[in-house]
């Protein structure tokens, strides 16, 4: 539902402090105001969604080979247009290491984190799993779909960290035409050995979010156990952006007026199904 999802775009300190104070009036229920997605930049992302993965082994081009170690491909192009932090682009970059980039590429194997620092080269950056890795199998992108409603898919199958992490990882991102969605999915991040044998599991030493080269950014988790296998993340753009002067009464009354627009919607479809038989 649309105060549902309106809680979920607020950042975590916005839920932390202006959701506990929702819950006291009684407009949020104590579950609502502990959503887990987080904003920045302009963009939220949310983990509370199915997982989606799609196998490309047999049907992806070669962005980069088997083998490759810390050797960012020259520009692919990507099939449509494609707008990060409102700038569009039509080729993209894609390193060994887990990482995405815009206007050249980016094969450093030191993940920084995101929400403070700059990568270098300071580029447009994509992060779904940076870290030191090894491409063991070749890295993949396949674009699909009919005009308007077209994504590229890019995958990473088979990598194992050049620092000790030899369980092979997979993982894919998949950028979306016209929404400007990313998708980060992880098929194979888990380990039975983790973390005394393969510290870099679930992302414990990589680096996970988006950022413009002027420090817009979503940092989703840096160094840090976030991520499982068989799950995605979601990036998308905010509606409008969350102002933390905006009064509780006028957030009561939007969640109190959509909580009506439901209730009446969910009558008259009640009301047509009776009609009909």
């Amino acid at each position: 539902m649309w105060n549902s999802n309106l809680t979920r775009i607020l950042k975590k300190r916005s839920v932390a402090t202006v959701g506990a104070a929702l819950v006291a009036v009684g407009t949020l229920s104590a579950g609502e105001a502990q959503a887990t997605t987080i904003t920045g930049g302009g963009y939220y992302a949310t983990d509370e969604i199915p997982n989606q993965f799609t196998n490309i082994s047999r049907s992806g081009s070669t962005a980069l080979p088997g083998g490759s170690d810390d050797d960012a491909s020259g520009l692919i192009n990507i099939g449509f247009n494609f707008d990060f932090f409102g700038t569009t682009y039509s080729q993209f970059s894609v390193s060994s290491n887990g990482l995405i980039t815009f206007g050249g590429g980016n094969s450093s194997p030191n993940n920084v984190n995101l929400g403070t620092t700059a990568p270098t080269p300071n580029l447009p950056t994509i992060a779904p799993l940076w870290d030191d890795w090894y491409a063991g199998s070749p890295v993949l992108y396949r674009t699909e779909g009919t005009a308007g409603s077209r994504r590229l898919i890019i995958s990473w199958g088979g990598i194992e960290g050049n620092n000790g992490n030899t369980d092979p990882k997979s993982f894919q991102t998949v950028l979306y035409e016209g929404s400007g969605d990313i998708l980060f999915s992880y098929q194979d991040v888990n380990t039975l050995s983790y973390p005394t044998q393969d510290s870099g599991a679930r992302g414990a030493e990589s680096t996970i979010g988006i950022r413009n080269d002027n420090g817009a950014n979503l940092l989703w988790s840096y160094n840090s156990p976030s991520v499982s296998d068989n799950t995605s993340i979601r990036f998308s753009k905010v509606p409008f952006e969350f102002s933390p002067g905006m009064s509780l009464l006028a957030l009561g009354a939007l969640f109190g007026a959509n909580r009506l627009k439901s209730k009446l919607q969910k009558r008259k479809s009640l009301k047509s199904e009776f009609s009909s038989n």
